[in-house]
């Protein structure tokens, strides 16, 4: 994700996540690059999972081995989706009380958002491979779609 600090203040914390979602995926000679925005509060959290479309956050932790193993793929699978929903990172240890909120028991953790309301969830404590995540991932957006018919 980009660096966004000054004065020593993360500027994260003092603009909106849809302004976040415009500053995460930063165009870099003349390719999008993807890197997974990083919510950093349970303000921008409710924010970003109220929206219509869909929003599927990625529960994790620095000292996960399950959730390091998923990191070089996931932003190949995060522009693989780019066109049918938003990936979130939410740092356990960082973001209090959100993960507790959605009953997240396990990392690397899933969990589909659209409007506010939980669609599906992959919540485990085992290790996610491409192909399950990709799974999870296209039934997330059968989920939305169908919701939104």
């Amino acid at each position: 994700m980009l660096m966004m600090h000054a004065e020593g203040v993360n500027i994260a914390d003092r603009i909106s996540a849809t302004e976040l979602l415009f500053l995460g995926n930063a165009q870099l000679n003349g390719k999008v690059e993807y890197p997974m925005l990083k919510v950093s509060n349970k303000d921008q959290f409710d924010e970003l999972i109220q929206k219509p479309g869909l929003t599927v956050a990625v529960f994790k932790a620095d000292w996960c081995g399950d959730c390091k193993f998923i990191d070089p793929f996931m932003p190949e699978v995060e522009e693989k989706y780019a066109n049918q929903l938003t990936l979130i990172e939410v740092d356990v240890e960082h973001t209090e009380g959100i993960s507790e909120a959605h009953n997240v028991l396990g990392i690397p953790s899933f969990i589909a958002f659209s409007n506010g309301q939980e669609l599906v969830r992959l919540v485990n404590k085992l290790r996610k491979s491409r192909e399950e995540i990709e799974q999870f991932l296209d039934r997330a957006s059968e989920v939305h779609g169908a919701m939104t018919l």
